[in-house]
């Protein structure tokens, strides 16, 4: 699959139809508004750090985070972190995992 670029940005709102694996470069602290349930869905997102920024997610369903609290960004200019955005099977949450530093 191809990824989809969002941009460089200080918001992006993540749509299931840009497909499953998006990114998106920081230009100051972010805030990711994760789309509306749709059952079983999911995202792979990268972000990449344009500079020491954070990010804050909001949106979705009801926000469950994957271990019960919810990733810490690298904000590290020049990393990456991944992101898997998950909604459940039946839509009543949406699921935020660390899927690991890339880079």
């Amino acid at each position: 699959e191809t990824p989809f670029a969002i941009g460089t940005v200080s918001a992006a709102t993540i749509a299931y139809t840009n497909g499953g694996v998006q990114y998106l470069i920081t230009s100051a602290n972010l805030t990711v508004t994760l789309p509306t349930a749709a059952a079983g869905r999911t995202v792979v997102l990268f972000i990449n750090y344009g500079g020491a920024h954070t990010v804050t997610f909001a949106g979705g369903t009801l926000l469950k985070p994957v271990g019960g609290s919810f990733p810490t960004a690298t904000s590290t200019a020049g990393k990456w972190d991944k992101y898997v955005i998950s909604c459940l099977p039946d839509g009543t949450a949406t699921t935020i995992a660390d899927g690991g530093r890339a880079f």
